[in-house]
């Protein structure tokens, strides 16, 4: 790629004062009078790390409250700013005030290096334990309490109650345990699982003043989050009465001329309000001749969110989890359904049990990677042939290939079907009807549940649907299950005994 040439000389002022812009490009907020951001500021700077104009506003909003209630004006919060511009100062001001407040806040990120960095900084402050004689600043470690530094586990107590838990995001993180505040940093990752999660540990937090912090930037094609952006669309649309919002991003006002735009160094100074103090413009124009990708450099350096797609999903998580039971059926008429990727990276197994009476029950055994090939899937389905009443196997690139293998392998061929278009259509139609209608069971399974959820709808001939992977979820689990659901509906063959499932 050639080397970069600005379009526009700057202006303003000198390049050697000059500072980024400290007003974001767009911002929402409520009204309010009082604020306990006043408090991080003069702490920040007590500190020796001073907050810049922008972190002023921006810790301002967060620590708004109601002077009669006493409670956070913006129960939400959320932050778009481009990397290395100070955001994790501004987390940092906000647990300190946390702590002095007696808060349990949980912090969370994506990457553990990120959560393991930010236990670091904090230990700076106060100590590696308690009565730490080394403490950088002995007033701040006298409120610790103990310092927990196992891997996963890292957590720092203070004598007034507060707690400060570091952790990386998964389905059932923290779950179990209230906290008052949580913090979701590279909340580009987030994802409905993730917030589900966090969701219930401060939804009865012990101060009754819950508050959630969502910071990140654009989420990338690499990203395997939704919710960012979507709250980001919602606080663009209307004002939710609860949130706030900052943001320093790149507004395109024609597709076609990004490359153009990316180069106008003056949108490289409205969107990092940290440009000419912790990032230089030498640095900037480095990584504009680094990226190959116009668009990349857009995302990582100017914020710029692209438009947000639309993605139809065929099951909602809340029709999802009321099917959920831990009570499976162990006899019954047991069926099988494999499913494998288009693209042959990647195939799922699940069962279904049709008991005597009762609702259907299916489940995934398996979800692997096809680098091994299909023999796995043979072995799980001979070693039980005299249980299986049928087989449904779809997937042009293994499917024609499994059936015949089971065939030799003595399972009868009567058992094995290659579902045609219109069975595959049929029985994703009839599971999204049992889902939805509560006439199906399922056990509480973390990546099935992420493939049903978070498929997107994939339009089949002139009428009908099926699941298609996304970059959160491989469709083949549910596609499977439903495979499998279909066969248990509609067989009329009996295995020479009942299944039952070990």
């Amino acid at each position: 790629m050639a080397a970069h040439r600005p379009s526009k000389a700057s202006s303003w002022t000198s390049q050697a004062t000059r500072r980024g812009c400290q007003q974001p490009t767009f911002h929402r907020s409520l009204p309010y009078k009082k604020s306990l951001g006043d408090t991080a500021v003069k702490l920040s700077t007590a500190l020796g790390s001073p907050l810049d104009e922008w972190q002023r506003d921006a810790i301002r909003d967060w620590l708004a409250v109601d002077p009669e209630t006493k409670r956070y004006v913006h129960r939400r919060c959320g932050l778009a700013v481009p990397r290395q511009n100070g955001k994790t100062l501004l987390i940092e001001m906000r647990i300190h005030i946390g702590i002095a407040l007696g808060e349990m806040i949980l912090y969370t990120a994506h990457d553990y290096s990120t959560v393991t960095q930010l236990f670091d900084r904090m230990k700076g402050f106060y100590g590696e334990k308690a009565r730490d004689p080394e403490a950088k600043y002995p007033e701040l470690n006298k409120k610790v309490r103990s310092v927990r530094k196992g891997t996963g586990k890292e957590a720092i107590f203070f004598s007034n109650g507060a707690a400060i838990y570091f952790s990386t995001r998964t389905k059932s993180a923290k779950r179990g345990f209230t906290v008052d505040v949580v913090i979701a940093d590279e909340a580009q990752e987030l994802n409905d699982s993730h917030l589900k999660a966090m969701l219930s540990t401060a939804s009865a937090g012990p101060r009754h003043n819950p508050q959630y912090i969502y910071c990140g930037t654009p989420p990338t094609p690499e990203s395997t989050g939704t919710f960012f952006q979507h709250l980001r669309k919602t606080v663009h649309e209307k004002q939710p009465d609860d949130l706030c919002w900052a943001e320093w991003s790149l507004v395109l006002d024609d597709p076609r001329r990004l490359e153009e735009q990316i180069d106008d160094e003056e949108w490289w100074w409205r969107t990092n309000p940290a440009l000419g103090t912790r990032i230089s413009i030498e640095t900037v124009r480095s990584e504009r001749d680094t990226y190959t990708e116009p668009l990349s450099f857009a995302q990582e350096r100017l914020c710029f969110f692209m438009l947000e797609i639309e993605v139809e999903h065929l099951i909602s998580a809340a029709d999802w989890e009321s099917c959920t039971t831990y009570d499976p059926p162990a006899v019954g008429v047991m069926t099988v359904g494999i499913k494998f990727a288009p693209d042959g990276s990647s195939g799922s197994l699940s069962i279904c049990i049709r008991p005597q009476g009762g609702k259907p029950y299916i489940e995934c055994i398996d979800n692997r990677s096809m680098s091994g090939g299909a023999s796995w899937f043979e072995r799980w389905v001979v070693a039980r042939k005299d249980k299986i009443s049928e087989v449904w196997v779809d997937g042009k690139t293994y499917a024609a290939a499994l059936a015949e293998r089971l065939s030799s392998s003595g399972v009868s061929s009567r058992a094995v079907k290659l579902p045609s278009t219109a069975d595959v259509v049929a029985a994703n139609s009839m599971l999204v009807d049992a889902v939805s209608s509560g006439a199906i069971e399922h056990y509480d399974q973390e990546a099935l549940a992420d493939s049903a959820t978070l498929s997107a709808k994939r339009t089949i001939g002139k009428d009908g649907f099926g699941f298609d992977s996304t970059q959160t979820c491989d469709a083949t689990l549910i596609e499977s299950c439903a495979l499998a659901h279909r066969a248990a509906m509609t067989t009329r063959r009996k295995p020479g005994r009942k299944a039952v499932v070990r």
